[in-house]
C-alpha cells in the first residue's frame, strides 16, 4: 500500500472517530480508540483495502452500526467470557 494512501486512511479514520464523539462511549477515555461494530461485522476486514474500509465505516456510522470504544473496553467481553464474541452469554448487552 502506498504511503499516501495509508496517511489518508489514518486521517479519515481519526476524522470518523472525532465525528462519532472522540471518546470511549463506555468509560469516556480519549486515547487508544477503536471503531467497534455494535452487532458484529458481516464483512471480512482483510478482504477490503483501507479506502473501501473507511467508506464502509462511514456508511455504518451513518446507520448507527458502529461506536467508539477504547482498546480496554473493546476487549472486555473477550477477557470476561472467552476469546470469541459468539460465546457470550445469552442476553448479554454491551
Amino acid at each position: 500500500m502506498a504511503r499516501r494512501q495509508r496517511e489518508w486512511a489514518k486521517r479519515a479514520r481519526l476524522a470518523l472517530i472525532h465525528a462519532l464523539g472522540g471518546k470511549c462511549t463506555a468509560c469516556g477515555r480519549d486515547d487508544c480508540l477503536t471503531i467497534d461494530h455494535i452487532n458484529g461485522r458481516d464483512w471480512d476486514i482483510r478482504a477490503v483495502g483501507s479506502a473501501w474500509r473507511i467508506s464502509i465505516y462511514r456508511w455504518e456510522a451513518a446507520n448507527g452500526r458502529v461506536r467508539v470504544l477504547c482498546a480496554t473496553c473493546n476487549n472486555e467481553p473477550r477477557r470476561r467470557y472467552g476469546r470469541r464474541r459468539a460465546s457470550l452469554p445469552e442476553g448479554y448487552v454491551e
